[in-house]
């Protein structure tokens, strides 16, 4: 046992790192190599990321995790890839955030039963539109699996370029061209992570979702 306050801090230090590093789970360094990081000594300083997967999937049910996660407002933005074909498909995503600023990187949760899951794979980068509050009908359009194209044309769905040649929607609050820099399973769904590439920022009110409905936000007039 070390004889001094200061030579058993650095004994605890010292002993303790290899143990954390150890328990680190191999895929949290793969995405801070693949993301560019070199501060994956972070992720091991008192985090520990093996939680016991059986034993969480029993203490909450679908109905409870989806009950609380409706309280969690968010956005509405619009996955667009175009397809091998050269069509655009596109699906609804309330599953998005930022990640990093410099780079600047974005991701997205991509459903393994989704159509457009297997187009991002593929082509291996993607769209994104943020939608107004008035786009409600584009958003349940999106969202719809089996959607009837002329439902599409009668809703006047228009796409615009990016630099890139990736397609967005027109008129949208905010689009961005995404490069996809990394893919991480996670349970039933894949999280997509994008390099922004270009990004073209329009006026309007977010439209939100909460708790199952759509929701309107007052946005206050810049002066």
């Amino acid at each position: 046992m070390p004889d001094s306050p200061e030579k058993f801090v650095n004994f605890v230090r010292t002993a303790a790192q290899p143990t954390l590093a150890a328990k680190l789970r191999p895929q949290w360094v793969r995405l801070s190599q693949a993301l560019g990081t070199h501060h994956s000594g972070i992720l091991a300083s008192g985090f520990s990321f093996a939680p016991d997967l059986h034993r969480m999937t029993n203490l909450v049910t679908p109905d409870e995790f989806r009950a609380a996660l409706g309280r969690f407002a968010t956005g509405v933005t619009v996955i667009t890839v175009e397809t091998a074909k050269g069509e655009v498909h596109g699906m609804t995503a309330s599953a998005f955030c930022s990640v990093s600023l410099r780079p600047p990187l974005v991701l997205v949760c991509i459903d393994h039963l989704a159509e457009t899951y297997l187009h991002l794979r593929e082509r291996r980068q993607f769209g994104v539109s943020i939608l107004k509050e008035e786009h409600e009908a584009l958003s349940e359009f999106f969202a719809d699996p089996e959607r009837n194209p002329d439902a599409g044309y009668r809703l006047g769905i228009k796409y615009s370029q990016m630099k890139s040649g990736i397609p967005v929607l027109q008129n949208a609050l905010g689009n961005l061209d995404c490069s996809v820099v990394g893919a991480y399973e996670a349970g039933d769904h894949t999280i997509f992570v994008g390099e922004v590439r270009e990004v073209i920022v329009g006026e309007g009110a977010p439209l939100l979702y909460f708790r199952g409905r759509y929701r309107m936000c007052a946005v206050p007039q810049e002066p």
